[in-house]
C-alpha cells in the first residue's frame, strides 16, 4: 500500500465479519448490520412503503377536495354577481372628464364623438352598447365588446372618452346585497 492509504483495523474487520456470519443473531433479522444499528429491509420495507402510498393517495384525494371547493367559490361568485346587476337605463358619455351626453338605453342611435383629430362612434342598439369605431392607436375600446348592465363602462384612454351605463336600480355591489 502507498502512502495515505488507510490500514484496515484487523479488529473491526473480525467485529464486521462476526457481525455478518450466518450464526449471527443481526444476520438472521438482516443481512446489513452495521455497529449495532439494525436495519431490516424485508417486511418493515413494505410497510413503510405501503403508508406512503397511503399518504400519496391521501393528499391527492385532498387536493381534488380542494380544487372542487375553489371552483364552486368561483362559480358561486361569478353567479352572484352576474345575477345581481339590474339592466340599466341610461347611457352617460364623458370626454375629458366633462359630460358629452346622456342618452336612453332603449333608443337604438349612433352617437360620433369628434374633437381635435380623434373619432370615437359609440352605437346603441337593442339595449346594449358598444364602440363601433375608434382611430386611437391601440383600439382597445372598439374590442371591449358591448355592455348592458348598471356600472359597466368602455373606456377609450387616449381620447379620454368613458361610456358607462347608470340607472337600474340601486347600485350595491355582491358584498353589500
Amino acid at each position: 500500500m502507498g502512502w495515505g492509504a488507510a490500514q484496515p483495523d484487523s479488529r473491526i474487520t473480525a467485529d464486521r465479519t462476526a457481525a455478518l456470519s450466518r450464526d449471527n443473531r443481526c444476520f438472521k433479522i438482516s443481512p446489513l448490520c452495521v455497529d449495532g444499528i439494525y436495519i431490516i429491509i424485508g417486511g418493515l420495507g413494505e410497510n413503510v412503503k405501503s403508508i406512503e402510498q397511503e399518504e400519496r393517495r391521501m393528499v391527492k384525494k385532498a387536493d381534488v377536495v380542494l380544487i372542487l371547493c375553489l371552483l364552486l367559490a368561483g362559480f358561486g361568485g361569478w353567479f352572484a354577481v352576474g345575477f345581481s346587476q339590474s339592466a340599466g337605463t341610461t347611457v352617460v358619455i364623458t370626454v375629458d372628464g366633462a359630460p358629452y351626453g346622456s342618452y336612453p338605453l332603449d333608443e337604438d342611435r349612433r352617437i360620433p364623438i369628434d374633437q381635435e383629430g380623434a373619432h370615437n362612434l359609440v352605437v346603441l342598439e337593442g339595449s346594449t352598447v358598444r364602440m363601433e369605431e375608434a382611430n386611437c392607436a391601440g383600439r382597445q375600446c372598439v374590442y371591449q365588446g358591448r355592455i348592458a348592465h348598471s356600472g359597466e363602462s368602455i373606456v377609450c384612454l387616449p381620447h379620454r372618452i368613458v361610456v358607462e351605463i347608470t340607472g337600474g336600480g340601486a347600485s350595491y355591489d355582491a358584498v353589500a346585497s
